[in-house]
Formats: structure tokens, C-alpha cells, sequence
């Protein structure tokens, strides 16, 4: 609801409801802020993955 709010395309919002591209997504944006606090730089808590 919160995509169509913001106006997402229909191809986004049907590839959050396939798990495994949901997972990788999450993977990809875990490692950047992993990488962006060794480099020095937080990510905001906006950012943080939802558990």
C-alpha cells in the first residue's frame, strides 16, 4: 500500500511480493551499510533493514 501511495510502478511493487527479490534486496542494501560504516560513514536509521 505504502508503494502505491508513493506512486511505484506496477513491475516494483509485484517484485516485492516475490521472496527471493525481496532477500537479495535486503542482502545488497545490509552489505552497502556494512561497507559505508567501514568507510566512515553511517547510514541513517531510516536506512536500517526492518527485521
Amino acid at each position: 500500500k505504502k508503494l502505491r501511495s508513493l506512486g511505484a510502478d506496477y513491475l516494483i511493487i509485484e517484485a516485492t511480493k516475490i521472496p527471493f527479490i525481496t532477500e537479495e534486496a535486503n542482502q545488497i542494501q545490509a552489505r552497502k551499510c556494512i561497507l559505508c560504516e567501514i568507510n566512515g560513514y553511517d547510514c541513517p536509521e531510516f536506512f536500517y533493514l526492518e527485521k
